[in-house]
């Protein structure tokens, strides 16, 4: 039962043969390098902003998002996704819809990891981005820069 789930879930993300396993993982081995990127700048303007306002943990990690996922986009436009079925614009209001929706929980889990936990402030958004990072991935790859039935990458070396 356990295999039929995995293999339904593979077969979701395009995964048919070897081949295109490999492709997904190194798609996930890229959108986590651009990931890892877009934490550390996000996690520098965080750090910042705590320290000259001290317990204002939610507008910073409202300001650290605003900056970064801009980024984010761009570069998994380019280097992740490759998807030129997806305008600019539109992909990127799609990016900030899907980005929004990991805030919301990113925020909501670091009330509960804050005031319910007693974790550091300066720890609980680690916590958030190792929990984030798959679900912004689907997010992502389903909706933001979901390509149009039938439709297959400009380049198949670059996904």
């Amino acid at each position: 039962m356990k295999q039929g789930v995995i293999k339904s879930v593979l077969l979701k993300l395009g995964v048919t043969d070897k081949s295109s396993f490999y492709k997904l993982m190194f798609q996930v081995i890229k959108f986590s390098v651009i990931g890892l990127t877009n934490a550390v700048i996000s996690l520098a303007i965080y750090q910042t902003l705590i320290t000259f306002l001290p317990g204002a943990y939610l507008l910073a990690n409202v300001i650290a998002w605003l900056v970064s996922v801009a980024s984010a986009y761009i570069l998994n436009r380019r280097f992740v996704f490759n998807n030129n079925d997806v305008t600019f614009w539109s992909g990127l209001i799609k990016g900030y819809i899907a980005y929004f929706v990991s805030l919301i929980i990113s925020s909501l889990l670091l009330v509960l990891w804050i005031e319910a936990f007693c974790f550091s402030e300066r720890i609980a958004p680690l916590i958030n981005i190792a929990l984030l990072t798959p679900f912004n991935f689907l997010m992502h790859k389903f909706f933001t820069f979901r390509r149009l039935k039938g439709k297959t990458p400009d380049n198949e070396e670059d996904i």
